[in-house]
C-alpha cells in the first residue's frame, strides 16, 4: 500500500510521506510485539526436543499460556506419571514423589476443565495415590473412585482400584466382593 501512497504524497507532501514511510513499520511492528506471538520469531522453539525432559519443559511453557487445554494438561500428568514410575523402578521411590505429584496437579487442572470425563477421574485417583508417600488411596481418590463406579458400575480399572482403596482400609470383604465383580 505504500508503494502505491507513497509516490503520489512523495510530490505534494513530502512531511506526510515520510511520517507515513516511518510510521506504518512502526506501527505494525508495536501492534506484533503487543498482540502477535514474538517467541514464534525464535528458531531454538521450533526445534524438536532431545530429551524428554525438554519435551516437558516446552509443554509446561505453552500450558502457561493455554491453560484452558486439556489434552496438554493429559498429556502432562501421564507424561510425569511414567517418570515417576522409571525413577520409582530403580528403586528411589523418595525421587519418585515429586513427579507423581506433578501428575496428580496435572490432572486436577484437566479435571477441572472437563469434570465429566471419567476416565479423567480414574487417572487422577491413581496419581493421588501414587502421589502418597504410602501408596494408598486416601479420602480424595477414593472419591473419584466412587465417582467412577456410581456413572460406570462395571468400569474394570475403577473396580480393581476400589478393591485395592477397600482393602488398605481394612475391609477386605468390601475389596473382594469388586475383584469377584471383574471376573465375567
Amino acid at each position: 500500500a505504500l508503494a502505491f501512497v507513497l509516490p503520489a504524497l512523495w510530490k505534494n507532501a513530502r512531511p506526510s510521506a515520510i511520517a507515513l514511510l516511518v510510521a506504518v513499520p512502526l506501527g505494525a511492528g508495536a501492534l506484533y510485539a503487543g498482540f502477535g506471538t514474538p517467541e514464534a520469531l525464535d528458531p531454538t522453539a521450533h526445534r524438536a526436543p532431545e530429551t524428554i525432559e525438554e519435551a516437558v519443559a516446552q509443554l509446561e511453557r505453552r500450558l502457561e499460556d493455554e491453560p484452558a487445554n486439556m489434552e496438554g494438561w493429559v498429556l502432562l500428568g501421564r507424561t510425569k506419571k511414567n517418570q515417576g514410575r522409571e525413577i520409582a523402578a530403580t528403586g528411589d521411590f523418595d525421587a519418585a514423589l515429586p513427579h507423581f505429584a506433578a501428575a496428580a496437579d496435572a490432572f486436577r487442572k484437566a479435571r477441572d476443565i472437563n469434570p465429566n470425563e471419567i476416565d479423567l477421574l480414574l487417572e487422577t485417583a491413581e496419581a493421588i495415590s501414587l502421589a502418597n508417600a504410602e501408596r494408598v488411596f486416601g479420602a480424595e481418590a477414593t472419591g473419584l473412585l466412587d465417582t467412577v463406579l456410581a456413572r460406570d458400575p462395571n468400569h474394570q480399572r475403577a473396580l480393581w482400584f476400589r478393591g485395592i482403596a477397600a482393602l488398605q482400609a481394612g475391609d477386605a470383604a468390601g475389596a473382594v466382593a469388586r475383584w469377584e465383580a471383574l471376573l465375567p
